[in-house]
Parts: C-alpha cells; structure tokens; sequence
C-alpha cells in the first residue's frame, strides 16, 4: 500500500534532474536496455526523448499542462505530465514509477491527479501512446481505468495508442 509519506507535487527545478535520472533509469529496466545507462541518455538525447523537460514550464505549465512528481522522503519515485494536444483533448506523457514502488499505489496515485488536473482543466479525451511488449503492465493498467485502444497518432511505428473519455468537471 502507498506510504502516507508520498507527496504528489508539481515539478520544480529542484526536482528536475532527479526526475529526469529516474525516468532514464526506469526506462533502461523496462527496456531492458544492454547499453549503460549514459549510453541510454545519449540515445535519447539524440532522438530528442526527455527535451520537453529542458523547458518543463513552457512544455506543460504554460500550455494548460501540468507535470508532477511523487515524492517520498524528499525522494523522487514517481513522474506523469499532461499536455494539450488540441483544445479539448491531452496527452500523458512520462508516467513512470521505480519499479521498487510498483503495486504500491503510486501509479493510480499519480494517475489519479493528472486525470482530476485534465477534467478539471476542460479536456473531454485524454490519449496515450506506449509500447505494447515492453509496457505489458501499462498497457494493463490503463485498461483498468478504461483507456480503449484508438488508432495510431505516434510517430514511433511500435507504440499502441489509447483514449480516455473523461468525465465532465465536478462529476
């Protein structure tokens, strides 16, 4: 079960390299990456993966988006942001909990907040887009929350893309 020691909070600069090293660190483990971990970093950094965060206030903030961390002990075990991908419909981007805190409830946690912020902020549909054989779990779990599979919009060929229709504010 969640510890009542976990914070949901917006990012700040405090937070952001912890944040960035922990989605690096949890994608290397899902993805089962052979590379070391800085060779992982360079990759993506190539390939752009993670620039959002260069500028995580104009990339989520700014644009009606929000981008949070699960804190516990002042420790980052949790990410997740949303941001808009036309007017009335988001986008979740970079739900990633450490795998030592799967099942614990962060994730729903995590979860839970973006889609009140997104309800909230007057989006009808939040989408997704994950790796169906590596994110076996995601993909898992959004279905437990009633994402429906949708026809691709990412530009990666192996993803699978999800919706949600969202409820109306205050429902």
């Amino acid at each position: 079960m969640i510890s009542s020691a976990v914070e949901i909070l917006p990012l700040d600069e405090e937070h952001l390299a912890e944040a960035r090293q922990m989605i690096l660190e949890t994608l290397h483990l899902v993805f089962e990456v052979q590379d070391s971990l800085e060779a992982l970093r360079a990759r993506l950094a190539q390939r752009g993966v993670l620039k959002e965060l260069d500028n995580f206030q104009a990339h989520y903030f700014e644009r009606n988006g929000i981008f949070l961390i699960a804190l516990e002990n002042g420790r980052v075990i949790g990410t997740g942001g949303v941001r808009p991908l036309v007017p009335d419909i988001c986008e979740l981007k970079r739900l990633w909990v450490r795998p030592e805190h799967w099942g614990k409830g962060v994730g729903p946690r995590l979860m839970q907040a973006l889609l009140d912020f997104a309800s909230q902020s007057g989006y009808r549909v939040m989408r997704l887009s994950t790796d169906p054989v590596y994110q076996k779990r995601a993909v898992r779990f959004y279905a437990r929350l009633g994402f429906t599979p949708i026809e691709s919009y990412s530009d990666d060929p192996h993803d699978i893309s999800m919706e949600l229709v969202l409820p109306a504010p205050g429902v």
